[in-house]
């Protein structure tokens, strides 16, 4: 079953560390957000032991609001309903873009209440992230149906890009290239039929990771705007990023921590890449809650 160690591991070098401090605050301290009715494939008994099957119950999630970085505790109860017990905890970035988003496929993890939505963008592009507050809106979804849902990143590494040219020399894509810059109304510095030479400046790209989760992928792209923040012993750099292009640019909020930067501290303008796990969550439904 998929988990949240790697994703610990984008808010700090030490993950046991870090879910030791950050669970008690979030179990003592945490703004509440009731969740849906589900069927849980496993409960607990009276004794806190695991007890197989199916049970009807209703998830409360617990949110930690302080501070570049969310930390989310969804408790269940017991099979007698007499306690609860924590069934998990992540945290995720607190800054976050909307987005009007068509579901097209919802990938239900085990537990029944954490699942990673795939969903279409107005430009077409499909992109997966996982919904910090399914265990609350699970019921609200539709495939083939729209939402706005607020999306952010935690980035597991990330550097500043080095700007790389290279030639297009095959006869068609020459063609259908120049082609295209013509309609887009853009004139060529070089006429004819010769290799185009492009350039990665500006680029913005987003892929999947072969063997990752499917809410983990590459990027690169420019950044429109870069905050600091601290947090314990370390800053967070919170990057305005354009990730896809389109009628509009498409634009994730990634939070990177100081240890998971390579080299220099990006600035606006910039261009960086690296790996960052895509989160985000509902929040055009009246019956849909965010913490402030």
């Amino acid at each position: 079953m998929t988990g949240h160690g790697d994703h610990w591991n984008c808010v700090s070098r030490d993950v046991e560390m870090a879910v030791t401090r950050f669970l008690p605050l979030t179990t003592q301290h945490g703004e509440p957000v009731v969740g849906s009715t589900s069927v849980l494939p496993f409960q607990m008994d009276e004794d806190g032991n695991t007890v197989e099957g199916e049970f009807e119950g209703r998830s409360i999630g617990l949110v930690h609001t302080d501070g570049p970085v969310r930390t989310v505790a969804v408790l269940v109860p017991d099979a007698r309903g007499e306690s609860t017990h924590v069934w998990t905890v992540y945290p995720f970035a607190k800054a976050g873009i909307e987005h009007r988003l068509r579901i097209t496929e919802i990938r239900e993890w085990e537990n029944r209440v954490e699942a990673e939505i795939t969903a279409e963008t107005v430009d077409g592009y499909l992109i997966t992230f996982f919904d910090v507050f399914y265990f609350q809106n699970a019921p609200l979804y539709e495939i083939g149906k729209d939402y706005t849902f607020k999306l952010g990143a935690l980035a597991y590494d990330m550097q500043v890009a080095e700007e790389r040219s290279f030639e297009i020399t095959d006869p068609e894509s020459v063609r259908v290239l120049r082609e295209a810059r013509r309609e887009a109304g853009v004139e060529d510095e070089e006429p004819g039929n010769g290799p185009i030479e492009v350039h990665t400046r500006g680029m913005a790209a987003l892929f999947p990771i072969e063997d990752w989760d499917p809410s983990d992928f590459s990027f690169h792209g420019p950044t429109k705007e870069v905050l600091t923040t601290p947090l314990d012993d370390q800053d967070f750099y919170q990057l305005v990023t354009t990730v896809l292009r389109g009628e509009q640019d498409f634009d994730i909020p990634i939070l990177a921590a100081d240890h998971v930067l390579e080299g220099g501290r990006p600035a606006v303008g910039d261009d960086v890449t690296g790996a960052i796990w895509i989160h985000g969550h509902l929040i055009d439904d009246e019956t849909s809650q965010e913490p402030v």
